[in-house]
């Protein structure tokens, strides 16, 4: 066989070349009714995945059809250590994969290897049925050890992964070989078909930016496009988002100014291979053009919401609920357009998709505040009648109920909904809308007293603080007087803590669930928040905030002040105790794992105690921290999507470090590349030091760590030793790593450094010119910190009084 076509092994060990069939989708649906939606969820994963002992015979060539009535194909995924193709699923589906590679040796011999899974997988190696996980899992990710007996020549290696697609569903596997990998080579089946496949993944790979070139390492083997995606957020302009640009023949492009998401797709035979890249100084901040009040702000805000048509979702799916009632309110209807929009919208909420909790949330203030066409008003109220508002309510569906804003979106909807068809019977909750209202009004409560007595467990979360906003404003609207009062209160109270933690225009902070636009403060969804309060600052669009157009809660004065005020304090939300230390050049700002504050308030997880109640708040809270990740901050517990720490000298200037949940940017892993941890450090934040200490174990399949350090947001930088510095406008940051600091270009160019060892301390140190003089200065004081990391005793130690020890933890509630 021709060695061109024969590959190495990523150097951990990984095989990264395959060809796969699929994913192919189905319907799935079960009788079983169960009261608790993750247990239910956890029985559809033991059911979902067919038995399977004997490998399917067919021929595995490019473009034929699979057993599972799907083409094969190459799989490329650039930086991707894993076969990943995961997706969102607001309705149950069905999921199976194939794959296959040959494995080559020159002679024979027994290898060890791992599986990493979420799927259920069965594994063939030349038709011998070598491996099986029978059951998908949710999290963490699955480690199978199976030992591979290759012969001398080519070896087969058929794959079948079979999961359950709810929500977030990780579709992913990953088989990483732990000895000779020097001595082993992949070849792909139909390998002559296929290596002009490589041949683009490698090209693709290859690309390189600078100064917004793109530089291709020779010419592609293929037709190749350049395009340009403006990440339209409106579903009815899907055909504007991209511009598309033959550069087949080219070396090199000159990137048009102003264009920061390109996508680099390469053409064989019908299939594409793309790689995404970002030019990070283009993603910058909006801002009004001209000076406006706080009231001619909030007109430009619901204009924006209004100019939207439809909100994308994904899976095709279009959300409009909100874009109506900003048309509505500002009387800009669109005719039979939003008629027929507003007819979609009651067929997901009667579908019960995932997040439809959200359509019926301004579905209820719509018909709160406006009146209806007669045809239309009706299919509302029989929608509203047939909901399931809670997980004991007959029917079974994908939708997450227990998450902090979602359940406050049940419980508040079915208060509103119970109130305004009191007489009526809900056919779902198999009671009157009186009965309803009362049960509703009571979880409400539940839910209103837990956060006055504990705060926030989404706390500082720019992704749903807005969600968890205009819930409240609902109680605010439509609860009587004393739910009214308690839940402004709590709106007050999550306006502060976001002011608190918001520096030169922009919300940095750690968050009790985060996504990847904390890269972009800026970006974050919260940011329209901000921009209500302070039309100065930059602005995002929420098409959530229109609720406030029709609301009579007022936003507390103080609230600018507060966001531009130096502040040194530690407070505590949920479980865990906030540290920041914010002057007007920088921010540093973390969670403490583990709490050492003496005898600190500590909510219990009853999930797993006898008999408890189920119907409680107490109890829906703890089902949410086994699945959403815990504010229990502890070293060696498994992470989520918990931020834990960040520094920023400006809203574009963030630095921070952590184990990513995927090897590539473009993970849609929750936690993923940049968002969450695998595995949670010990971190510690003391005076203008924040220390860090990864440990990653054996049973985890990621091992580096790495720092978020965008060059070019930088006036300066510079290395020495272990110390890398970076100055802008006299505010300075350094990080100090235990390790190598390796640079690596992803999606991204030149604004990551990984370091790869299962052991690895950092610090971080901010100071400014004037606390300290000039760089130079600020430089050779970092030298005087002499960070030191002891791997005998995990502990992280500086010259002055900074202590840190690692003590690996356990939590058994972070296993689904």
């Amino acid at each position: 066989m021709d060695n061109t076509k024969k590959y190495k092994l990523e150097e951990s060990g990984f095989i990264t070349n395959y060809l796969i069939s699929g994913p192919r989708l189905r319907e799935f649906t079960d009788d079983k009714i169960d009261k608790e939606q993750l247990r239910y969820e956890k029985y559809l994963r033991s059911i979902i995945a067919e038995k399977c002992d004997i490998m399917p015979s067919e021929k595995i060539r490019i473009g034929a059809i699979s057993s599972i009535g799907m083409e094969w194909k190459y799989y490329y995924s650039s930086g991707n250590w894993f076969v990943d193709v995961s997706d969102f699923y607001s309705v149950l589906k069905k999921i199976d994969l194939l794959a296959a590679v040959n494995i080559c040796v020159e002679e024979d011999m027994e290898v060890p290897a791992y599986l990493w899974t979420y799927g259920a997988v069965d594994i063939w190696l030349n038709t011998e049925h070598i491996c099986c996980v029978q059951n998908p899992v949710y999290k963490p990710i699955f480690q199978k050890n199976m030992t591979l007996t290759l012969k001398k020549g080519e070896n087969l290696l058929y794959i079948k992964m079979q999961n359950l697609g709810v929500r977030d569903t990780r579709n992913i596997f990953g088989i990483q070989i732990l000895e000779n990998i020097n001595k082993i080579k992949i070849l792909l089946p139909d390998a002559e078909n296929a290596k002009p496949f490589v041949e683009l993944a490698r090209w693709l790979s290859n690309i390189q930016l600078k100064d917004n070139i793109l530089n291709f390492n020779g010419l592609a083997p293929c037709d190749v496009y350049l395009i340009y995606d403006s990440r339209k957020i409106d579903l009815t302009k899907v055909e504007e988002r991209f511009e598309k640009i033959n550069i087949t023949g080219k070396t090199s492009v000159l990137l048009k100014l102003g264009e920061a998401h390109i996508i680099v797709q390469g053409v064989i035979n019908g299939q594409k291979l793309t790689r995404k890249i970002e030019v990070v100084e283009e993603v910058k901040p909006q801002y009004i053009a001209q000076k406006v009040s706080v009231e001619e702000n909030k007109e430009l805000i619901y204009n924006r919401i209004a100019d939207i048509v439809q909100m994308d979702r994904g899976e095709d799916v279009g959300f409009s609920m909100y874009n109506i009632l900003a048309r509505k309110y500002l009387n800009r209807g669109l005719g039979v357009v939003d008629e027929k929009l507003f007819y979609e919208t009651l067929s997901h909420i009667d579908k019960r998709i995932d997040c439809s909790d959200f359509l019926m949330c301004g579905l209820l203030r719509y018909m709160k505040n406006y009146t209806m066409e007669e045809k239309l008003f009706n299919r509302a109220k029989n929608v509203i009648l047939n909901y399931r508002y809670w997980m004991d309510e007959k029917g079974s569906d994908g939708m997450c109920f227990w998450s902090e804003n979602h359940a406050l979106m049940f419980y508040s909807c079915a208060m509103i909904a119970g109130e305004l068809y009191p007489d009526e019977y809900f056919t779902r909750f198999e009671g009157t809308g009186k009965k309803l209202f009362e049960v509703g009004r009571g979880k409400v409560v539940q839910w209103l007293t837990d956060i006055e007595d504990e705060g926030y467990e989404e706390f500082l979360s720019a992704g749903y603080m807005c969600v968890t906003f205009v819930a409240l404003l609902n109680v605010v609207d439509f609860g009587d007087e004393e739910l009214s009062g308690r839940a402004g209160k709590l709106q007050d109270l999550l306006l502060q803590e976001l002011s608190l933690q918001t520096f030169k225009g922009s919300v940095i902070a750690p968050q009790g669930r985060v996504y990847r636009d904390v890269i972009y403060p800026y970006t974050q969804g919260v940011q329209a928040l901000l921009n209500m309060i302070d039309p100065t600052v930059p602005y995002s669009i929420s098409e959530l905030l229109i609720f406030m157009a029709t609301s009579k809660y007022q936003i507390p004065e103080g609230l600018v002040r507060l966001m531009n005020t130096p502040v040194k304090k530690e407070y505590s939300t949920g479980n865990a105790l906030i540290k920041i230390n914010k002057t007007k050049n920088y921010i540093m700002t973390s969670v403490q794992s583990p709490r050492e504050d003496k005898s600190p308030h500590m909510w219990d997880n009853i999930s797993l105690n006898k008999n408890v109640d189920t119907t409680t708040y107490s109890y829906i809270k703890s089902i949410n921290e086994k699945f959403h990740g815990t504010t229990h901050f502890e070293p060696g517990v498994y992470g989520y999507q918990q931020h834990m720490w960040s520094v920023a000298l400006d809203i574009d200037n963030v630095v921070f470090t952590n184990h990513p949940g995927g090897t590539f940017d473009g993970s849609s892993m929750r936690p993923g590349y940049w968002y969450g941890n695998g595995i949670m450090p010990a971190v510690k934040q003391q005076g203008n030091v924040i220390g860090c200490v990864y440990i990653i174990p054996n049973n985890y399949p990621i091992h580096f760590t790495h720092l978020h350090w965008k060059k070019v947001m930088f006036d300066q930088i510079s290395k020495n030793g272990k110390w890398i510095y970076g100055d802008k406008n006299g505010s300075y940051v350094a990080v100090w790593c235990s390790e190598v600091m390796n640079p690596i270009n992803d999606e991204m160019f030149d604004s990551e450094y990984r370091a790869y060892a299962d052991e690895t301390a950092y610090i971080c140190y901010c100071s400014s010119k004037g606390e300290c003089g000039s760089f130079e200065a600020f430089k050779e004081q970092c030298q005087t910190i002499n960070p030191c990391f002891d791997k005998n005793t995990l502990t992280l130690t500086t010259t002055g009084d900074f202590t840190l020890h690692y003590k690996k933890m356990e939590n058994i509630t972070q296993f689904i």
